[in-house]
């Protein structure tokens, strides 16, 4: 699955996540700077992280950190920070919470 911009008729399409890995969960930031989305290119099918792109695809940055699995990135009103959902990879059963992502990784981006 890859994550895509393009034009309101399906024109001009834009590969962002440019991965055969799984990225899915996309969501433009409130100035429509970056798109976030969560990605297993990382490391195993089963751990996933967040990143953020550019809307024409360039400057993809890896934001999260730890061994946990991220996905499900949510941009906060202001736009300078994002929550997560993470969750453990425990094969026996899920346990998860949210999570914020600071303003200070977000800033280190631009």
């Amino acid at each position: 699955m890859e994550v895509f911009t393009c034009d309101l008729n399906g024109s001009s399409a834009v590969n962002l996540s440019k991965s055969a890995s799984y990225d899915g969960w996309p969501t433009w930031s409130q100035d429509g700077m970056y798109i976030a989305f969560s990605s297993n290119r990382a490391g195993p099918a089963n751990i996933g992280s967040i990143y953020i792109v550019k809307p024409d695809g360039t400057g993809t940055k890896k934001i999260s950190t730890g061994n946990m699995s991220y996905m499900q990135p949510a941009w906060t009103a202001d736009g300078k920070c994002m929550y997560v959902y993470m969750k453990s990879n425990n094969a026996d059963y899920e346990s998860g919470f949210i999570q914020r992502i600071p303003s200070t990784v977000m800033n280190d981006s631009k």
